[in-house]
């Protein structure tokens, strides 16, 4: 037919304007970030973060506890992001125990780590990256995203048995703040995973536009922290067998291991000394966790990290009365912990 191959041409031409347009929508919608903002949305301390794998982070400038958030969301110091010429940076790298939930800002381990350094001469920085309520995951893309532009010589991961878990109330208290669709929205798109369309800002921009006109404009009901499993464990008598749960489940287990070894092979290809420091939970969570700490351990050992467990050092220098609640230590086990880190690392130090 003389008309097939022209008719042929022209929907083949319109496919290809098509696919054109739609590539141009979808580079543009990711470049100019088109959606709704979240990034303006804040809890008391915490923020939605751009950086990727992150999620949330500290609040520049907010007062917490005693001393401020700096600006590049640490509890700590401000710090230059260049090395100073002939200092030996470590970062702690952690949750809330290393941002040292319940203590001052200049009690937590880090900072007094870095005196007992600087009183012995030794030019040294200990920088301070924990943020409460990260998980594995979390601690690890704050690693990539954050943490090695500082250019650290060591870093030191505060591990606490409850980075196993996904749950962040933090995060949840954030999220609150999103409507439905927003919060559909935030999801797909901060996702990795998925089909290529669900993946596509472009698709999920429409989505979030047609899901605005059903759903109404309110937040999701506020977690409360008794909503986080480990702590409504703990309060009714089984946060040890909670824990041992979180560690029998062989995706958790593969999940630790899979982590240790990326943070031994960013250690690698960085250069820095990479350590795990097993931070003890209070006996009033619970006996019984041996096998689970012993786990760790052997995980960590396993990918070829340095591992300082700090549990001997804890029960010898009083166990329970270096807590402040069941898992995070008071202003006396951190002291503890920054003894013990010194003494066991001082001869990695230069």
């Amino acid at each position: 037919m003389p008309y097939a191959k022209p008719i042929f041409q022209r929907v083949a031409l319109a496919g290809l304007a098509l696919c054109l347009s739609l590539l141009v929508a979808e580079t543009a919608a990711r470049v100019l970030r088109l959606g709704p903002s979240v990034y303006d949305l804040s809890t008391r301390w915490f923020q939605f973060s751009h950086l990727p794998g992150v999620d949330y982070e500290f609040r520049p400038g907010v007062a917490y506890g005693t001393g401020f958030i700096n600006d590049d969301s640490m509890r700590d110091l401000p710090r230059n992001v260049e090395k100073p010429d002939g200092v030996y940076r470590i970062a702690c790298i952690g949750d809330s125990i290393c941002a040292g939930l319940g203590v001052a800002a200049g009690e937590t381990f880090s900072r007094v780590w870095e005196r007992s350094l600087r009183d012995r001469g030794v030019a040294a920085e200990v920088l301070n990256f924990g943020v409460p309520g990260y998980a594995l995951r979390h601690i690890l893309a704050a690693l990539h995203a954050r943490t090695l532009k500082y250019d650290p010589d060591m870093v030191v991961y505060a591990f606490c048995l409850n980075d196993a878990q996904e749950e962040s109330y933090e995060l949840e208290a954030l999220k609150h703040l999103l409507s439905p669709a927003q919060r559909d929205f935030y999801q797909r798109t901060r996702g990795a995973a998925g089909t290529l369309l669900s993946r596509s800002r472009l698709y999920n921009l429409v989505r979030y536009g047609v899901a605005s006109l059903r759903q109404p404009a309110e937040p999701a009901p506020a977690p409360k922290p008794e909503d986080d499993p480990q702590f409504a464990a703990i309060r009714a008598g089984a946060g040890a067998g909670y824990f041992r749960g979180l560690y029998q489940s062989e995706a958790r287990r593969a999940l630790l291991a899979e982590g240790f070894l990326e943070f031994a092979a960013l250690a690698d290809e960085h250069g820095f000394t990479a350590v795990v420091a097993i931070f003890p939970v209070s006996g009033r969570v619970g006996s019984g966790l041996e096998a689970v700490y012993e786990f760790i351990a052997e995980t960590a050992t396993d990918a070829g990290l340095h591992l300082v467990d700090l549990r001997a050092a804890f029960q010898e220098a009083g166990g329970d009365r270096l807590f402040a609640d069941p898992l995070h230590p008071n202003a006396r086990g951190h002291r503890v912990a920054a003894e013990a880190l010194d003494r066991e690392l001082s001869r990695m130090l230069p």
